[in-house]
């Protein structure tokens, strides 16, 4: 085949063939200026990884970076646990006004899988660069980014044992140090040594007749508990607050319970150093004292390959906080970088919106692997004199219980709901007459609809312990009520939910030094009223004054709740389980 160009000239064929040429030429330096643009960067392992929410469409990742003067993005990928490909991969920006942290999701999962994911960091100077980004995922051998893995949705209700870790109170701060170097520390070397502690001088002083009587509640015998805990944990200066978290892992692995969430409800880190010093003063100090609590070795392990769930408590503001202090004149610039700097522990959550960057209302409701949970704010939406919770709060927790009936659920809580402080603190309990008008509304809702199995889990009061409500038309200084004591001392117990409107379990601190909360708790005060009786408080147990942590565990076939209080033991790395109980449900219909 061929071509015939009448009248043509040589010229223009000249011509032709040089604009050939040149739009090769310059086809071949554009794609040469492509490829020398690539720009190669070495991924940089994230701050800290917290895993979230695990819904049925998709599971939330949490990811903070190092803070730099250059943009900041995270990477990720994920694959079906042994395979060898990993999927795209996911990056999205880590950006300042986010204090370099920020969620990511990844959806589409196929539902009750293990999966391995991988995160990384990386920083650029303009986002104009990201497409020429070629990223190193270094060998796993030495990575240069954080690998572990996850589980998508499966509803383990009435299938499968579904166990989780809660608590509160986590404590290393700025006061230890100076602890350390006082003469008190002389305290810790001596309860080191196991045949002084074996001894348990200040152990027996607290069994001697009419010590608790007569001693207990003096100054005197506050610090003989303070020394008699001492001996019982080894140390009188409690400054690891790792020690609780390594403790939790080894008690599950030995125990073969396979943890698949964390609640921490509330006082995850200090800004005011214990309201004794000032506490931080700057968004560097308060940065610094989240970063340190949310990458605790032991409890960095656990919040990165399971739901974890954060409440704000007091402590991340300032101590005893209200609503007053989150409006007007009250907050200041500083005080929004506290109340804004504590979204970094939240946004693995769905409060978090990671369109519009904003977490509004800090309560929602939520499932964890079947099992329905309402994760509460009864500390920032407290007005003193009227409520502890918004109207908007008070609807959403009356429509998650209406709507799961007697189904096993719980309330999460930065506070236990009962027993009363004697001393009726007004600004962090339920002592104030405001906050009493809406603990009288849950529970009247609860006995009106006839709901059943449900679980209170609180908080904050630096002390574990058991109890429940219950509802009697009895006379309120009755010693037994429904059957049940009103105090009891036994460490292994078992009830059924039958009579019983809440059932409670406090689990606070994970860590805490030297000084407990010091408290007097009253079975005896009623917690509320209906018109046709009061709501007391029975089976209370005896106050756990150590650190430690709770494990809640819903039984295979659906119908048995175990929870149990797990403390440090100086001579046990798995701990020891200091209170025990078992709830046998009332009969309820599936949701499936």
């Amino acid at each position: 085949m061929f071509t015939i160009n009448f009248g043509e000239k040589p010229m223009i064929r000249q011509l032709r063939h040089c604009a050939f040429i040149a739009s090769l030429t310059y086809s071949c330096l554009a794609t040469a200026v492509d490829t020398d643009d690539i720009l190669e960067l070495t991924l940089e392992k994230p701050k800290a990884v917290i895993m979230g929410e695990v819904a049925k469409d998709r599971i939330r990742f949490n990811v903070c970076a190092n803070p730099t003067s250059e943009l900041c993005y995270g990477a990720l990928q994920y694959r079906l646990a042994g395979e060898e490909d990993w999927e795209n991969t996911i990056t999205f920006p880590l950006a300042r006004s986010q204090h370099y942290s920020d969620a990511v999701d990844i959806k589409e999962l196929k539902p009750e899988n293990k999966y391995e994911y991988r995160i990384g960091t990386f920083h650029i100077r303009d986002q104009s660069i990201l497409p020429n980004v070629k990223l190193i995922w270094n060998d796993q051998s030495n990575p240069n980014y954080e690998q572990d893995i996850f589980y998508s949705y499966e509803d383990f209700v009435g299938k499968k044992d579904l166990s989780f870790l809660f608590g509160s109170c986590q404590y290393d701060g700025p006061l230890l140090d100076k602890l350390e170097k006082s003469p008190l520390a002389l305290l810790n070397l001596l309860m080191k040594i196991k045949p002084l502690r074996n001894i348990g001088f200040f152990t027996k002083l607290t069994k001697l007749p009419g010590y608790k009587s007569k001693i207990s509640n003096t100054q005197l015998g506050i610090m003989i508990e303070l020394l008699a805990l001492a001996e019982q944990e080894g140390t009188f200066i409690r400054t690891d607050d790792s020690e609780i978290f390594k403790t939790i892992r080894e008690y599950a692995e030995k125990n073969n319970i396979q943890l698949r969430g964390f609640m921490d409800m509330g006082d995850t880190y200090y800004r005011d150093w214990l309201n004794i010093y000032g506490g931080a003063q700057n968004t560097e100090e308060v940065y610094a004292l989240i970063l340190n609590a949310i990458t605790t070795a032991g409890r960095y392990e656990i919040q990165k390959t399971m739901p974890t769930l954060v409440q704000i408590d007091d402590h991340a503001f300032k101590d005893n906080f209200t609503r007053n202090d989150l409006i007007g004149q009250n907050y200041s610039l500083f005080a929004d970088s506290c109340w804004r700097m504590a979204d970094m522990v939240q946004r693995q959550m769905n409060i978090y919106d990671p369109e519009t960057k904003q977490i509004g209302y800090r309560w929602s409701e939520t499932s964890l692997w079947g099992l329905p949970v309402f994760i509460g704010d009864f500390r920032s939406e407290m007005i003193p004199g009227l409520a502890k919770i918004s109207t908007a709060q008070q609807t959403a927790l009356e429509k998650f219980l209406i709507k799961w009936g007697s189904y096993p659920k719980v309330i999460l809580s930065q506070v236990p709901i009962g027993p009363d402080d004697t001393s009726k603190d007004t600004s962090d309990k339920w002592g104030d007459a405001g906050y009493q008008i809406t603990r009288n509304k849950i529970l009247n809702y609860l006995y009106s609809n006839k709901i059943k199995n449900t679980f209170w889990l609180g908080g904050d009061i630096h002390s574990g312990l058991f109890a429940d409500v219950v509802h009697t038309s009895k006379p309120i200084n009755e010693n037994s009520l429904r059957s049940f004591p009103r105090v009891t001392d036994e460490t292994e117990s078992e009830v059924s939910m039958k009579n019983i409107v809440l059932a409670e379990a406090v689990a606070s601190p994970f860590n805490w030094p030297i000084q407990f909360e010091s408290m007097v708790l009253d079975p005896f005060i009623p917690l509320g009223e209906s018109d046709k009786g009061h709501f007391c408080v029975v089976n209370q147990s005896s106050l756990v004054k150590k650190n430690h942590g709770g494990i809640f565990k819903l039984s295979d076939d659906g119908m048995k709740v175990e929870i149990a209080l797990l403390t440090n033991s100086p001579d046990n790395p798995s701990g020891e389980v200091v209170l025990k109980k078992v709830y046998q449900l009332v009969p309820y219909e599936s949701k499936m």
